[in-house]
Order: C-alpha cells, then structure tokens, then sequence
C-alpha cells in the first residue's frame, strides 16, 4: 500500500525519475505541477473532496518552497498543507533532483510527515557499491550474473546508472532464454572495435607486457584521461597486493574476500591468477614506476603516453 505523501529526492537524477515513474498508478488520474507551484494549489487539490470516490495522483516537481526561506506564516501554511497531504485520500509526490538542507525545518518536517526516499549518488570509486546495484538490478529482471560480468559492466560503464540500466536492458534480451549473465556476454554487447579499460585489466591480471603497452597507447588516442587510466591501475595494483600480503600470511579466500568486501569466487579466482605472475618484490619494482609515471604526467615532465608506455616497459619487465 503507497503511503498517500511521498518525497524522492536525491543527487541521483536517474533513481529519482524511476522511482516517480514507478509510483504513478496507471489507472488514477494524475496531476503535475512544476516549479513556482504555490502552497494554496497544493492545499485545493489535497483538501478536496474525492469526486465519485476517485483518487487523484498530484506530482509536484522541483518545487520552490523546499529551497527558499518560509516566514513564519507560511512555514504555519506549509505544516498544514503537508499534514492534509500525509492524511490522504489523495496521493502526493514531491520530486526534487538534488540535495535537500537537512537543517531546514521543510526538510525537518517532511521526514517526518512523509515516506522520504533519498538517493545518493554512488561516485565513481564506490567499486562495491556500483557492482552490486548491477547485480541487484539484473536480478530483478530475473537473471543471474557472475561476478566477473558485473565487474566488467562496470568498468564499461562507470557510474553512470542510466547507461547501465539501458545496456542491463540490452543484455537481458541478448542471453535470451539462458539465465545467467557472463563476461562473454558483456564482452559481446559492449564491444564498438575499440580498446576497453577491462581489456587493460585482463592484460595486467597476467602481466602481459606488449597489450598493455598497446592496449594504453589504444586507450589515450581513444581520449581516456591518463590520470584516471593511472588511478585505475594503481587500485588495481593495490588490491592485488593486499590479496598477495594476505596468502602470505595464510588467509583463505573467504578471508580476504570478507576483508575486501568482495565476492569469495571472484577473489579465490583473482588470487589463483595473479600469484602465478606477481610476487611482493615485483610489486615493490611496480610501486616505484607507478609513483614516477604520475608524477610525470602531472607535472609535465614527459607526454602522458610517453610516460605510460615507459611505466609498461620498466614496471612490468620480466
């Protein structure tokens, strides 16, 4: 059952719109309000008889009196107006693309009288967090996935959750009648021609010296930013050292996977790969050519593909 007054706010645009268009019923008829909406437009509709018993649906999007100052008699307005909303029969949702101030009274308030969902914007490291919101998200369109595809999806994607709802879209029609989702898949239905970051990583999981060096060379003419691609591959090499420190004194992969907040497939099939190609010593050698490519890139010192292509060469020597 709806709670008859809702507010969805939050900076991420995306999850915001699903939710109200998820929240409009089909069969009710809906109003929607924009903008310099007025508390007395508000107040006419939510105070209003039920015609022939219907409900009526009001959407009030992006409404100013959530962002600017309320005297006090219409902050005395507001609380009405929002305690006839919370009591229904009609249905209320405010919509506001954004942050709300948590110290306003408005804010206050609403948290209090209204079901308030709030969506934060899952930033671009968050690596957890954006692969779960696909696994989830695959799963409620009834198929399963493997670790290993929604890494991939996420590198293809980054954290921009209407891409990836859109290619999520994409890979269920592709598999079809199969039920599980894989990297083949992702490989399949993501692939322009171009160099992708996860074939990078795949390159650095078995220290392929020659793809990386072309793979970077590939990327950089694609327009990737040498400092994200060399941020990208330090937390690679980061978490690969964290998962070589910890077999070295004896953790299992449940262990680690648990530590890392990773999933135990993925990181006992990670670790069995990468232990036949690196060892703590190389990471040492790998650490210093890290630390020297970027701060030739960010000082200028050598072009980033220069840099890059030397950081291949010396870091991943055999």
């Amino acid at each position: 059952m709806h709670p008859y007054l809702t507010v969805v706010c939050g900076e991420d645009d995306f999850s915001v719109e699903e939710y109200h268009l998820g929240w409009m019923q089909a069969d009710v008829f809906t109003e929607i309000r924009e903008g310099a909406v007025s508390l007395q437009d508000i107040a006419q509709v939510v105070e209003s008889e039920s015609l022939f018993s219907t409900q009526t649906q009001l959407m009030i999007k992006q409404p100013h009196f959530l962002t600017q100052a309320l005297d006090d008699k219409a902050y005395s307005h507001f609380q009405h107006v929002i305690h006839m909303a919370s009591k229904g029969p009609h249905r209320v949702l405010i919509v506001h693309k954004g942050k709300l101030d948590q110290r306003k009274k408005t804010t206050q308030l609403l948290k209090k009288q209204a079901f308030f969902v709030e969506y934060e914007l899952i930033k671009e490291w968050e690596h957890d967090k954006l692969v779960s919101w696909i696994q989830t998200r695959i799963q409620k369109m009834g198929k399963d996935s493997t670790p290993e595809a929604c890494q991939q999806l996420h590198l293809w994607g980054g954290n921009n959750l209407r891409i990836l709802a859109a290619q999520i879209n994409t890979l269920i029609a592709y598999v079809g009648q199969k039920s599980c989702i894989e990297p083949s898949d992702v490989k399949a239905v993501t692939s322009s021609g171009e160099v992708s970051v996860f074939d990078l990583l795949e390159s650095l999981k078995f220290a392929k010296r020659d793809r990386l060096i072309q793979e970077g060379k590939q990327l950089l003419h694609q327009g990737e930013d040498p400092v994200k691609l060399l941020g990208l591959i330090t937390a690679t090499m980061r978490l690969y050292t964290v998962i070589l420190l910890g077999k070295a004194r004896g953790k299992s992969a449940e262990e680690l996977a648990k530590d890392l907040k990773r999933h135990p497939f993925y990181i006992s099939k990670l670790a069995a790969d990468i232990q036949k190609k690196y060892t703590l010593d190389r990471m040492k050698h790998i650490y210093r050519c890290m630390a020297w490519a970027d701060l030739s890139i960010k000082k200028g010192l050598s072009a980033p593909r220069y840099a890059m292509e030397t950081l291949f060469l010396e870091g991943w020597m055999e």
